[in-house]
Protein backbone atom coordinates (compact mmCIF):
# COMPACT_ATOMS: atom_id res chain seq x y z
CA UNK A 1 0.00 0.00 0.00
CA UNK A 2 0.83 3.85 -0.40
CA UNK A 3 -0.75 5.89 1.82
CA UNK A 4 -0.88 9.56 1.07
CA UNK A 5 -3.52 12.34 1.79
CA UNK A 6 -3.74 15.41 0.05
CA UNK A 7 -6.04 18.31 1.70
CA UNK A 8 -7.52 20.98 -0.31
CA UNK A 9 -9.03 23.95 1.29
CA UNK A 10 -12.31 26.02 0.59
CA UNK A 11 -11.60 29.52 -1.83
CA UNK A 12 -12.74 32.50 -0.18
CA UNK A 13 -16.56 33.17 0.85
CA UNK A 14 -17.40 35.99 -1.42
CA UNK A 15 -15.64 37.59 -4.25
CA UNK A 16 -14.06 40.52 -2.29
CA UNK A 17 -12.24 37.98 0.03
CA UNK A 18 -8.99 37.87 -1.57
CA UNK A 19 -7.07 36.69 2.10
CA UNK A 20 -7.66 33.28 1.53
CA UNK A 21 -6.18 32.19 -2.05
CA UNK A 22 -3.70 35.45 -1.34
CA UNK A 23 -2.20 33.31 1.66
CA UNK A 24 -2.01 30.38 -0.39
CA UNK A 25 -0.22 32.11 -3.27
CA UNK A 26 1.79 33.68 -0.98
CA UNK A 27 2.63 30.51 0.91
CA UNK A 28 3.87 28.86 -1.98
CA UNK A 29 5.84 31.84 -2.90
CA UNK A 30 8.06 31.89 -0.30
CA UNK A 31 8.18 27.88 -0.31
CA UNK A 32 9.49 28.80 -4.17
CA UNK A 33 11.76 31.30 -4.00
CA UNK A 34 13.55 29.36 -0.53
CA UNK A 35 13.27 31.86 1.83
CA UNK A 36 14.86 34.85 0.00
CA UNK A 37 14.30 37.80 2.03
CA UNK A 38 13.76 40.60 -0.82
CA UNK A 39 12.00 40.01 -3.57
CA UNK A 40 10.33 42.71 -6.95
CA UNK A 41 6.39 41.82 -7.37
CA UNK A 42 4.56 42.83 -10.27
CA UNK A 43 1.06 42.04 -10.76
CA UNK A 44 -0.83 41.82 -14.41
CA UNK A 45 -4.66 41.97 -14.66
CA UNK A 46 -5.65 39.21 -17.78
CA UNK A 47 -8.98 38.64 -15.87
CA UNK A 48 -12.32 41.10 -15.95
CA UNK A 49 -11.64 41.89 -11.94
CA UNK A 50 -11.32 46.01 -11.77
CA UNK A 51 -8.64 47.58 -10.61
CA UNK A 52 -10.10 48.26 -6.91
CA UNK A 53 -10.35 44.27 -6.68
CA UNK A 54 -6.47 43.99 -8.05
CA UNK A 55 -5.14 46.54 -5.61
CA UNK A 56 -6.87 44.71 -2.82
CA UNK A 57 -5.15 41.24 -4.10
CA UNK A 58 -1.65 42.98 -4.51
CA UNK A 59 -1.94 44.85 -1.29
CA UNK A 60 -3.02 40.95 0.52
CA UNK A 61 0.08 39.31 -1.09
CA UNK A 62 2.61 42.42 -0.53
CA UNK A 63 1.06 42.07 3.34
CA UNK A 64 1.55 38.23 3.28
CA UNK A 65 5.22 38.36 1.82
CA UNK A 66 6.16 41.00 4.28
CA UNK A 67 4.57 38.55 7.42
CA UNK A 68 6.40 36.20 6.46
CA UNK A 69 10.16 37.59 6.46
CA UNK A 70 10.06 38.80 2.55
CA UNK A 71 10.64 42.63 1.60
CA UNK A 72 8.82 43.99 -0.94
CA UNK A 73 11.37 45.80 -3.50
CA UNK A 74 11.10 47.70 -6.55
CA UNK A 75 11.95 46.25 -9.44
CA UNK A 76 16.02 46.15 -10.41
CA UNK A 77 16.64 46.57 -6.76
CA UNK A 78 17.11 42.48 -6.31
CA UNK A 79 17.42 39.63 -8.55
CA UNK A 80 14.51 37.56 -7.01
CA UNK A 81 11.34 38.28 -8.61
CA UNK A 82 7.64 37.20 -8.58
CA UNK A 83 5.01 37.85 -11.48
CA UNK A 84 1.60 37.53 -10.82
CA UNK A 85 -0.75 37.00 -13.43
CA UNK A 86 -4.32 37.02 -12.63
CA UNK A 87 -6.59 35.17 -15.00
CA UNK A 88 -10.39 33.32 -15.14
CA UNK A 89 -12.13 30.85 -17.03
CA UNK A 90 -16.17 30.54 -16.81
CA UNK A 91 -16.12 28.87 -13.84
CA UNK A 92 -12.80 29.69 -11.29
CA UNK A 93 -10.72 32.56 -10.91
CA UNK A 94 -6.53 31.04 -11.61
CA UNK A 95 -3.79 33.07 -10.51
CA UNK A 96 -0.18 32.23 -11.87
CA UNK A 97 2.77 33.50 -10.41
CA UNK A 98 6.44 32.96 -12.24
CA UNK A 99 8.81 33.21 -9.68
CA UNK A 100 13.16 33.93 -10.15
CA UNK A 101 15.51 33.01 -7.47
CA UNK A 102 19.04 32.19 -7.97
CA UNK A 103 19.00 31.69 -11.93
CA UNK A 104 15.93 29.41 -11.66
CA UNK A 105 12.31 29.62 -12.55
CA UNK A 106 9.38 28.60 -10.87
CA UNK A 107 5.55 28.09 -10.98
CA UNK A 108 3.22 28.36 -8.75
CA UNK A 109 -0.92 28.40 -9.31
CA UNK A 110 -3.91 29.06 -7.04
CA UNK A 111 -7.40 28.68 -8.54
CA UNK A 112 -10.93 29.24 -6.50
CA UNK A 113 -14.50 29.19 -7.68
CA UNK A 114 -15.18 32.82 -9.05
CA UNK A 115 -17.24 34.76 -6.63
CA UNK A 116 -20.56 34.73 -9.50
CA UNK A 117 -20.37 31.49 -9.96
CA UNK A 118 -21.16 30.70 -6.24
CA UNK A 119 -24.17 28.33 -5.64
CA UNK A 120 -27.45 30.08 -4.09
CA UNK A 121 -28.96 26.68 -2.77
CA UNK A 122 -27.57 26.35 0.19
CA UNK A 123 -24.52 24.67 -0.31
CA UNK A 124 -21.70 24.66 2.14
CA UNK A 125 -18.78 26.78 1.23
CA UNK A 126 -17.45 25.12 4.27
CA UNK A 127 -16.40 22.00 1.85
CA UNK A 128 -13.43 19.56 1.69
CA UNK A 129 -12.24 17.13 -0.35
CA UNK A 130 -9.74 14.53 0.84
CA UNK A 131 -7.46 12.65 -1.12
CA UNK A 132 -6.06 9.48 -0.12
CA UNK A 133 -3.92 7.42 -2.48
CA UNK A 134 -4.45 3.76 -1.68
CA UNK A 135 -2.54 1.50 -4.74
CA UNK A 136 -0.14 2.17 -7.44
CA UNK A 137 1.17 0.04 -10.04
CA UNK A 138 3.04 0.42 -13.21
CA UNK A 139 0.27 -1.51 -15.46
CA UNK A 140 -3.11 0.39 -16.56
CA UNK A 141 -6.17 0.30 -13.89
CA UNK A 142 -10.03 0.51 -14.93
CA UNK A 143 -11.79 0.68 -11.26
CA UNK A 144 -10.20 -0.78 -7.43
CA UNK A 145 -12.17 -1.39 -4.39
CA UNK A 146 -11.07 -1.80 -0.83
CA UNK A 147 -12.17 -4.99 1.79
CA UNK A 148 -11.29 -5.92 4.88
CA UNK A 149 -11.29 -8.69 6.45
CA UNK A 150 -12.52 -9.50 10.26
CA UNK A 151 -9.36 -8.09 11.97
CA UNK A 152 -9.75 -4.78 10.14
CA UNK A 153 -6.72 -5.43 7.71
CA UNK A 154 -7.42 -4.09 4.28
CA UNK A 155 -6.77 -5.06 1.18
CA UNK A 156 -7.65 -3.80 -2.41
CA UNK A 157 -8.77 -5.73 -5.47
CA UNK A 158 -7.64 -4.08 -9.30
CA UNK A 159 -9.37 -3.89 -12.22
CA UNK A 160 -7.23 -4.08 -15.25
CA UNK A 161 -7.84 -4.88 -19.10
CA UNK A 162 -6.88 -8.26 -18.81
CA UNK A 163 -7.54 -9.29 -15.25
CA UNK A 164 -8.51 -8.57 -11.81
CA UNK A 165 -6.31 -8.87 -8.93
CA UNK A 166 -6.02 -9.08 -5.12
CA UNK A 167 -3.47 -7.10 -3.03
CA UNK A 168 -3.34 -7.83 0.32
CA UNK A 169 -2.13 -6.07 4.03
CA UNK A 170 1.21 -7.14 5.26
CA UNK A 171 1.46 -10.72 6.43
CA UNK A 172 -1.27 -11.74 4.24
CA UNK A 173 -1.18 -14.51 1.36
CA UNK A 174 0.43 -14.17 -1.81
CA UNK A 175 -1.47 -11.65 -4.17
CA UNK A 176 -3.46 -13.44 -6.28
CA UNK A 177 -4.93 -12.67 -9.98
CA UNK A 178 -7.26 -13.79 -12.01
CA UNK A 179 -6.41 -13.79 -15.79
CA UNK A 180 -9.23 -13.05 -18.51
CA UNK A 181 -9.79 -15.05 -21.27
CA UNK A 182 -8.12 -14.66 -24.19
CA UNK A 183 -9.59 -12.34 -27.09
CA UNK A 184 -11.66 -10.12 -24.51
CA UNK A 185 -12.42 -6.41 -26.38
CA UNK A 186 -11.07 -5.30 -23.38
CA UNK A 187 -7.35 -6.20 -23.92
CA UNK A 188 -7.45 -4.66 -27.52
CA UNK A 189 -9.31 -1.76 -27.13
CA UNK A 190 -7.15 1.67 -26.52
CA UNK A 191 -9.45 3.17 -24.25
CA UNK A 192 -10.64 0.39 -22.32
CA UNK A 193 -13.47 1.00 -19.53
CA UNK A 194 -14.31 -1.06 -16.61
CA UNK A 195 -16.03 -1.13 -13.57
CA UNK A 196 -16.51 -2.90 -9.62
CA UNK A 197 -19.46 -3.34 -8.64
CA UNK A 198 -19.61 -4.20 -5.05
CA UNK A 199 -23.41 -4.29 -3.95
CA UNK A 200 -23.75 -7.39 -6.70
CA UNK A 201 -20.01 -8.82 -6.41
CA UNK A 202 -19.36 -8.28 -10.22
CA UNK A 203 -16.45 -6.99 -12.21
CA UNK A 204 -16.74 -5.93 -16.07
CA UNK A 205 -14.84 -5.53 -18.96
CA UNK A 206 -16.19 -5.45 -22.23
CA UNK A 207 -16.85 -9.34 -23.04
CA UNK A 208 -16.01 -10.21 -19.45
CA UNK A 209 -17.70 -10.49 -16.10
CA UNK A 210 -16.25 -11.66 -13.29
CA UNK A 211 -18.52 -12.73 -10.37
CA UNK A 212 -18.62 -14.43 -6.99
CA UNK A 213 -18.08 -11.63 -4.49
CA UNK A 214 -14.82 -10.11 -3.37
CA UNK A 215 -14.69 -11.28 0.19
CA UNK A 216 -13.61 -14.85 -0.85
CA UNK A 217 -11.37 -13.93 -3.78
CA UNK A 218 -10.44 -17.58 -4.75
CA UNK A 219 -14.22 -18.52 -5.86
CA UNK A 220 -14.22 -15.46 -8.03
CA UNK A 221 -14.82 -16.64 -12.01
CA UNK A 222 -14.12 -14.65 -15.01
CA UNK A 223 -15.97 -15.73 -18.39
CA UNK A 224 -16.41 -14.59 -21.35
CA UNK A 225 -19.84 -12.45 -21.68
CA UNK A 226 -21.74 -11.40 -24.44
CA UNK A 227 -21.92 -7.27 -24.59
CA UNK A 228 -25.14 -6.13 -24.22
CA UNK A 229 -26.34 -2.84 -25.44
CA UNK A 230 -26.42 -1.35 -22.02
CA UNK A 231 -23.20 -2.69 -20.54
CA UNK A 232 -20.55 -0.08 -22.74
CA UNK A 233 -22.89 2.79 -21.66
CA UNK A 234 -22.31 1.84 -17.89
CA UNK A 235 -18.63 1.46 -17.72
CA UNK A 236 -17.80 4.88 -19.70
CA UNK A 237 -19.96 6.33 -16.55
CA UNK A 238 -20.97 9.28 -16.09
CA UNK A 239 -19.73 12.87 -17.68
CA UNK A 240 -20.88 16.16 -17.51
CA UNK A 241 -19.53 18.79 -19.50
CA UNK A 242 -17.72 21.97 -18.59
CA UNK A 243 -15.89 24.50 -21.42
CA UNK A 244 -17.54 22.50 -23.74
CA UNK A 245 -15.66 19.03 -22.80
CA UNK A 246 -17.76 16.14 -21.79
CA UNK A 247 -15.53 15.18 -18.53
CA UNK A 248 -15.34 12.06 -16.33
CA UNK A 249 -17.97 12.75 -13.13
CA UNK A 250 -19.89 11.16 -10.05
CA UNK A 251 -22.73 11.76 -8.50
CA UNK A 252 -22.34 11.40 -4.54
CA UNK A 253 -26.45 12.04 -4.27
CA UNK A 254 -27.73 15.00 -1.21
CA UNK A 255 -23.99 16.42 0.45
CA UNK A 256 -23.70 19.38 2.47
CA UNK A 257 -26.56 20.89 2.17
CA UNK A 258 -26.96 20.20 -1.40
CA UNK A 259 -29.44 18.77 -3.62
CA UNK A 260 -27.16 16.79 -5.60
CA UNK A 261 -22.91 16.65 -5.28
CA UNK A 262 -21.32 15.86 -8.35
CA UNK A 263 -17.34 15.43 -8.10
CA UNK A 264 -15.50 16.18 -11.54
CA UNK A 265 -12.25 16.23 -13.30
CA UNK A 266 -10.74 19.16 -15.30
CA UNK A 267 -10.90 19.92 -18.90
CA UNK A 268 -7.25 19.04 -20.05
CA UNK A 269 -6.04 15.81 -22.17
CA UNK A 270 -4.41 12.90 -21.17
CA UNK A 271 -0.75 14.85 -21.13
CA UNK A 272 -1.53 17.56 -18.74
CA UNK A 273 -2.09 17.55 -14.68
CA UNK A 274 -5.77 17.09 -13.90
CA UNK A 275 -7.44 17.98 -10.51
CA UNK A 276 -11.15 16.90 -9.24
CA UNK A 277 -13.85 19.32 -8.33
CA UNK A 278 -17.13 19.22 -6.33
CA UNK A 279 -19.85 20.86 -8.22
CA UNK A 280 -23.79 21.39 -6.63
CA UNK A 281 -26.04 20.95 -9.07
CA UNK A 282 -29.60 22.66 -8.58
CA UNK A 283 -32.05 23.39 -11.39
CA UNK A 284 -29.49 21.63 -14.32
CA UNK A 285 -26.76 24.31 -13.38
CA UNK A 286 -23.64 23.40 -11.86
CA UNK A 287 -21.82 25.33 -9.48
CA UNK A 288 -18.42 24.92 -8.11
CA UNK A 289 -17.88 25.02 -4.23
CA UNK A 290 -14.57 24.47 -2.52
CA UNK A 291 -11.34 24.40 -3.97
CA UNK A 292 -9.92 21.40 -6.27
CA UNK A 293 -7.35 18.52 -5.51
CA UNK A 294 -4.74 18.44 -7.67
CA UNK A 295 -3.23 15.19 -9.40
CA UNK A 296 -0.07 15.25 -11.22
CA UNK A 297 -1.74 13.59 -14.63
CA UNK A 298 -4.74 12.90 -16.17
CA UNK A 299 -7.57 11.68 -14.41
CA UNK A 300 -8.85 8.65 -16.14
CA UNK A 301 -12.24 7.23 -14.26
CA UNK A 302 -13.83 8.54 -11.28
CA UNK A 303 -16.86 6.13 -9.78
CA UNK A 304 -19.23 6.81 -6.83
CA UNK A 305 -18.52 4.91 -3.74
CA UNK A 306 -21.42 3.42 -1.76
CA UNK A 307 -21.51 5.52 0.84
CA UNK A 308 -22.21 8.34 -1.00
CA UNK A 309 -19.46 10.70 0.27
CA UNK A 310 -16.74 9.53 -1.91
CA UNK A 311 -15.49 8.34 -5.42
CA UNK A 312 -12.73 6.18 -6.59
CA UNK A 313 -10.81 7.74 -9.18
CA UNK A 314 -8.01 6.35 -11.47
CA UNK A 315 -5.33 8.63 -12.46
CA UNK A 316 -1.68 8.44 -14.68
CA UNK A 317 1.15 10.44 -12.53
CA UNK A 318 3.00 12.07 -15.86
CA UNK A 319 6.02 12.91 -12.90
CA UNK A 320 6.49 9.06 -12.36
CA UNK A 321 4.39 6.87 -15.07
CA UNK A 322 2.30 5.25 -11.94
CA UNK A 323 -1.03 4.68 -12.58
CA UNK A 324 -2.92 5.55 -8.89
CA UNK A 325 -6.05 4.47 -7.44
CA UNK A 326 -7.65 7.21 -5.00
CA UNK A 327 -10.73 7.68 -2.57
CA UNK A 328 -11.57 11.45 -3.42
CA UNK A 329 -13.97 11.95 -0.46
CA UNK A 330 -16.23 15.05 0.58
CA UNK A 331 -16.28 16.62 4.00
CA UNK A 332 -18.73 19.21 5.35
CA UNK A 333 -17.18 21.98 7.44
CA UNK A 334 -20.43 23.22 9.41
Amino acid sequence: MFPLSVLAKPGPQNASGWDAPAASLVKKIVSMSENSKSLSLDVQNLSSLGPASVSEIRTAIESGLRHGGVNVQASGDTNDSAVITLSENALEYVWVAKIRHGGSEKIAIVDFPRGSARSDSGASEGITLQRQIVWQQREPMLDFAMISDADGNASVIVLEPARLSLHGHAGSPADQTLEFPAGSAARMQRDPKGRIDMASGTADVPGVRCSGGFDRFEQIQCVAAPQSKTLPDALSGYTIVLDGRNVEAAKLGNSCGSELLVLASGTGDWTVADSVRAYALADNQLSPVGSAVHFAGPVLAIWPSDDGKSARVISRNLETGMYEASIVSVTCAR
